[in-house]
């Protein structure tokens, strides 16, 4: 996961144009950077989510149904939440400001647009999407689930081939 810092960080020096997805790009860009970012973007989450995978498999096995719905809602769930509601607003400020030049006006301005809720126009999950993708897949039930399947959490991949082959992937856990 390590990774995703050398990815995000690599995006602002990229030469292929990002729109309003990123908030900064850089003068000095060199294709170099979208091949890194095109690299890392091919297997850094597929193996993550994989992982996520494995370990509510090995939770399942070894705790059942209850802890393991318990164990996610504890360290996933609400970090998402918590953590949502934290960065929500200082990312949505942080990308405004970037967009509007990163001048001391663009940053009032930034500011503003999130205190005074239009910001929550444009609700949406950032860069905690993957947190709601672990918690999707586990199962809401009772211990009437003796046998069942895990997807190795790949239910929101976004790359063709990749997510294609990942999804191939089932585990049955007896």
């Amino acid at each position: 996961m390590m990774l995703g810092l050398v990815l995000h960080s690599a995006i602002a020096y990229m030469q292929t144009p990002m729109g309003e997805l990123w908030g900064y790009k850089d003068s000095q860009s060199h294709f170099g950077f979208d091949l890194v970012v095109a690299f890392l973007h091919t297997f850094r989450m597929p193996v993550f989510f994989m992982l996520s995978g494995f370990f509510a498999c090995m939770l399942y096995e070894d705790r059942g149904v209850s802890e393991m719905v318990r164990n996610r809602r504890r360290r996933v769930l609400y970090p998402l939440v918590v953590g949502w509601l934290f960065l929500f607003p200082l990312t949505i400020a942080g990308f405004g400001f970037g967009q509007l030049g990163g001048t001391r006006e663009g940053a009032k301005e930034a500011i503003e647009y999130v205190v005074t809720g239009k910001a929550v126009e444009h609700l949406q999950l950032l860069h905690l999407w993957f947190l709601f993708d672990l918690v999707g897949p586990t199962p809401i039930g009772s211990p009437a689930f003796d046998r069942w399947v895990v997807l190795v959490e790949l239910s929101v991949l976004s790359f063709d081939g990749v997510e294609a082959a990942l999804k191939a992937l089932v585990f049955q856990v007896v």
